[in-house]
């Protein structure tokens, strides 16, 4: 049996991949992250989903950043705006031939540029990576025919995004806690012991100032977690749940679980052989491990 990642190494995971997949629209063309999702929504979506509200909903933003953003497309001549059928409130939005254009354009410099993610995944995990589009792509406003025609490795980041911005709604929706927060939690409790703001910086791969201002919020408002000083440097200081904290991890962790397995479709053990098992970056040799053998780094 595979042995499973921890939950907080496949949010991580999911985080970072998206972190790259945004900094190749935004360095590569000319579009920004959410210029490129509306455009490939329009691309993939049934003639009836394109209401502004309907690609809210769909891309988890607000309806006031989907329009302001119709808006910048519009003026660019990438998209054009149009008034629906039997509802006069409504505004509709259809992609221009030009706006074609620059999404062909910007899907091949995320394949380009991703590639070599892919290529260290190999071809069975890639697979594992793949296997879920159907899944998260089955939503009532997107054409199936359509998602076909586009490459995998842009449909796979498009839906990944969806799935990521949906539990980290309801991270906040029902606890009232951002994606750092969570994140946070998770590893203080699969780790067992406390951990300085820097280790948990590096695990997170987050910024030490973000993990600074969590972990104050957690210690300070939310009281889960408690704050000391390392005896051996004062200057550091060491987090760690509280009883409180950890039943709420443990109970959040729990309805976390459940919530992927309803969205993907899987068994709890499903869930943990298969997409913990086997789909997360950090449980890949790196690079350096693949060409040079694992001891590479020990020299």
């Amino acid at each position: 049996m595979t042995e499973s990642t921890p939950i907080s190494n496949l949010i991580t995971g999911t985080v970072i991949f998206n972190r790259m997949i945004q900094e190749i629209v935004t360095s590569q063309t000319s579009l920004t992250l959410t210029q490129y999702r509306i455009l490939i929504y329009l691309e993939i979506c049934s003639d009836k989903a394109q209401r502004i509200r309907d690609i809210a909903r769909v891309l988890q933003l607000s309806t006031s950043t989907v329009s302001d953003t119709a808006s910048e497309l519009e003026r660019a001549q990438l998209v054009c705006k149009f008034e629906m059928p039997g509802d006069l409130k409504a505004v509709g939005l259809q992609i221009t031939d030009t706006g074609r254009s620059a999404l062909s354009e910007a899907q091949s410099a995320v394949t380009r540029e991703s590639q070599f993610y892919w290529d260290v995944l190999g071809a069975e995990t890639q697979e594992s990576f793949f296997g879920v589009i159907d899944v998260l792509g089955n939503i009532p406003e997107i054409d199936p025919g359509k998602v076909g025609q586009v490459p995998k490795t842009v449909t796979y980041p498009f839906f990944s995004r969806i799935h990521l911005a949906k539990y980290a709604g309801w991270f906040k929706s029902t606890y009232n806690l951002n994606l750092v927060d969570v994140r946070v939690l998770f590893l203080l409790l699969e780790t067992g012991q406390p951990l300085r703001i820097s280790d948990i910086s590096h695990l997170l791969n987050e910024p030490a100032s973000s993990i600074s201002s969590s972990t104050r919020s957690l210690y300070r408002v939310r009281k889960l977690v408690e704050r000391d000083r390392k005896p051996s440097n004062k200057r550091e200081t060491i987090i760690s749940l509280n009883s409180e904290g950890e039943s709420l991890a443990q109970e959040i962790l729990d309805r976390f679980i459940s919530f992927s397995c309803n969205e993907l479709h899987q068994t709890r053990e499903e869930f943990e052989q298969e997409t913990l098992g086997r789909t997360h970056a950090r449980s890949v040799p790196t690079v350096h491990d693949r060409i040079f053998g694992e001891k590479f780094n020990n020299w």
